[in-house]
């Protein structure tokens, strides 16, 4: 199934007008209606998610079509490969500091504030258990967030221009948690442990 037919589909099956979701995303009926008819993707990432909270599901379940994988999801999958393979290089964000003025980095936690967030309103940021890559004068962050009843959230935040931008989490792309493991494991020791275990007695798994 296209966006444009899915996003119809789970419009009805919530009972919603195509004004009701304009009024979600901020934007006009007009645009929802584009999107319906042209099966066009919105291009903001906060919208695609309010989309995904809005019908209850995954930013997986939204942008999978007729098994085409979405530009999201082939960034994330990009992401772990390439951390696989060591081209990017990821640094602690309390290590961070100050970046080599040359690879155009000019201290970019001093400017990641929550605050700019309001999904993450009352939660913490841990720099420590945080981690940055840089690429081409802007960057991705993986981010260990953590709520104000002690419930943790990674999330990815795309640096550029000077500004973070929040692009996915955990709960709406599973993949995000594959890639924290990663950084987390730089050695492969806790994966290959966690391999072990989950190969003890497989059939046992529920799932």
């Amino acid at each position: 199934m296209k966006f444009g037919e899915k996003l119809k589909a789970l419009r009805e099956k919530h009972h919603l007008t195509q004004t009701d979701v304009a009024k979600e995303l901020g934007v006009t009926q007009r645009a929802i209606s584009y999107y319906e008819n042209n099966n066009v993707a919105p291009n903001d990432p906060e919208a695609l998610n309010k989309l995904a909270k809005l019908f209850e599901i995954t930013l997986d379940e939204l942008l999978n079509n007729d098994g085409q994988k979405s530009k999201l999801h082939k960034l994330i999958e990009k992401l772990l490969l390439d951390t696989e393979r060591n081209y990017l290089e990821w640094r602690t964000a309390a290590d961070a500091g100050f970046f080599d003025p040359d690879e155009a980095w000019f201290d970019p936690i001093d400017t990641f504030n929550l605050e700019d967030f309001s999904r993450y309103d009352g939660y913490s940021f841990s720099a420590r258990e945080s981690y940055l890559a840089y690429y081409r004068g802007g960057g991705y962050l993986i981010a260990k967030l953590i709520s104000p009843e002690g419930e943790v959230d990674i999330a990815l935040f795309i640096f550029i221009y000077r500004k973070f931008s929040f692009i996915a989490n955990k709960d709406s792309i599973k993949k995000i948690d594959d890639l924290y493991l990663l950084l987390l494991n730089s050695s492969g020791e806790v994966d290959s442990f966690i391999d072990e275990y989950l190969s003890d007695h497989p059939d046992d798994i529920p799932f």
